[in-house]
């Protein structure tokens, strides 16, 4: 399936993936958001998100 996401990504085509496991989406999308209880939480790209206190406690548990 992530072959198929890259194509579509590089094609130019936007799309929304939900996924709970962040860390296998970082290296095949721009732009990342963040949702905890039903709030978006953080808002950027995979690098940003990684670096965000907040995303690494609540999805990392550091």
């Amino acid at each position: 399936i992530f072959d198929r996401i890259e194509a579509l990504r590089q094609a130019g085509l936007t799309f929304l993936i939900v996924e709970h496991r962040l860390e296998i989406l970082f290296n095949y999308v721009d732009s990342v958001y963040v949702m905890h209880l039903g709030e978006v939480i953080a808002h950027g790209t995979p690098a940003d998100i990684q670096q965000n206190a907040q995303v690494r406690e609540v999805y990392f548990g550091e």
